[in-house]
């Protein structure tokens, strides 16, 4: 003769209801707490690679790049040119001021 087992429900297990609300409740609240420092953390670092950009490459009046072969028969040969910094305001200044003594 075979058996058939019945399945019991998840929730007709459960003794302590009280303690199962906590549990959830207790989740629930370290994945909010986590979900907060994750996105403190990542605000921070969006900040920080914010001022890195503005300090690195915005404030290049010309961007270094990299030029390679079309051909690799050419051999890797990279031409590279050199980045060059936007004067700042004093700097401009001092330089015409330069310029107007010579």
């Amino acid at each position: 003769l075979p058996r058939t087992w019945k399945k019991i429900p998840r929730q007709e297990i459960v003794v302590d209801r009280k303690m199962q609300a906590a549990i959830i409740a207790e989740g629930e609240a370290r994945v909010r707490n986590t979900k907060e420092g994750i996105s403190k953390d990542n605000l921070g670092k969006e900040l920080l690679a914010q001022r890195i950009k503005q300090l690195a490459w915005d404030s290049m009046d010309v961007h270094g790049t990299q030029l390679l072969p079309f051909s690799p028969q050419a051999g890797p040969q990279p031409v590279h040119n050199f980045p060059i910094r936007k004067p700042s305001e004093f700097e401009e200044h001092t330089l015409n001021r330069i310029r107007a003594q010579r």
